[in-house]
């Protein structure tokens, strides 16, 4: 892995950060996750309790998680929801069945 300042200086060059002020160069540069624990490119320590609209935190180095999202970005890593696929179609009928909600809504 490079190191801390090459990490860095990469970031300032390509990527956005949308919801930084302009005038922010320097901020946190997570390079690893545990659990529910994140390790910075300095080594520090924080509880990652990030979490929205696109993501579920189960947590980082699930095995189990891992192994089942490889199955299926080899089978069809993304299409849109606006046709059909069927892991969305089996998903969906899981959580149905799972909170008791009515076929249709």
């Amino acid at each position: 892995m490079q190191n801390l300042q090459t990490l860095l200086e990469l970031d300032r060059q390509h990527v956005v950060h949308p919801h930084l002020p302009l005038a922010v160069k320097d901020h946190t540069t997570f390079v690893r996750g545990k659990d529910c624990t994140l390790w910075d490119a300095a080594g520090r320590q924080d509880l990652d309790a990030t979490g929205g609209l696109w993501l579920a935190q189960v947590g980082h180095g699930r095995d189990k998680i891992a192994d089942a999202a490889a199955a299926q970005i080899r089978r069809l890593e993304y299409f849109t929801s606006t046709s059909g696929e069927g892991v969305h179609s089996a998903c969906n009928g899981r959580l149905r069945t799972h909170l008791a909600l009515p076929r249709t809504i």
